[in-house]
């Protein structure tokens, strides 16, 4: 086919075509294979999990200015986002959206959180963080792991010892004391975990905010550190 044939198609085919054909694709594929898409995590710690874990994240996509009008970044370049919802334990996209790259990352965590359920788990980095969103997640049931911006405030309500590893440095509950964040996130606690985490080779202190209180601290760390496999997955 010629070029300008793909091109006709890409601007006058509906986009909900393609995900209507991945849900029947997908559908058919586990009703064929029941195997298909599972046993795919690589981290023990998430073969601990019955509830599905979700990684959250993003990746740019350069294009053409002069192609893409919609999609202009800067004066000479334009760009797409990429958000993506990812199931971790068996590696298949949950929900992904495509957008402009002007917008911050928390201002879509809201519709590609939409799809999760009570119960299940979602991972994402701190560009996604947004306290009213986060409320919305504990409302529904939903357990959430993030991590701490530098110039969060809050006070430490109670200190505590759920593991012995060394790589552990705080664990703690706490409460938020900013003036926003608290309105946002009114009259609940949180658990703030700092950890050492390889991160490309090299050890780094991490400090982590989830709302499971249940959880070991080295578990925490070992969820979020499983959410670098949506590098890969992008890769």
């Amino acid at each position: 086919p010629k070029r300008n044939t793909f091109s006709h198609a890409n601007r006058t085919r509906d986009s909900r075509m393609a995900e209507a054909l991945y849900w029947r694709m997908l559908d058919h594929l586990t009703t064929t294979q029941p195997s298909f898409g599972r046993g795919k995590t690589r981290s023990r710690y998430l073969r601990r999990f019955k509830a599905a874990i979700h990684a959250v994240d993003s990746t740019t996509i350069e294009l053409v200015a002069n192609s893409m009008d919609w999609a202009k970044h800067r004066r000479r370049k334009a760009a797409a986002k990429c958000h993506l919802n990812l199931n971790l334990q068996n590696m298949l996209p949950r929900c992904a959206i495509v957008d402009t790259a002007k917008f911050h990352d928390s201002r879509t965590a809201w519709d590609v959180c939409a799809p999760l359920r009570e119960g299940e788990v979602v991972v994402f980095d701190k560009a996604y963080l947004d306290f009213v969103h986060l409320n919305d997640l504990d409302e529904r049931g939903v357990q959430w792991v993030s991590r701490a911006k530098d110039n969060m405030q809050y006070q430490t309500v109670q200190k505590l010892n759920t593991t012995a590893h060394g790589s552990v440095l705080r664990d703690e509950i706490i409460e938020l004391t900013g003036d926003q964040t608290q309105h946002h996130y009114e009259g609940k606690i949180l658990r703030l975990v700092e950890a050492i985490v390889e991160v490309d080779g090299k050890e780094t202190v991490l400090t982590f905010i989830t709302n499971n209180l249940d959880w070991s601290a080295w578990t925490i760390a070992e969820l979020y550190r499983a959410r670098w496999e949506i590098e890969v997955f992008f890769k």
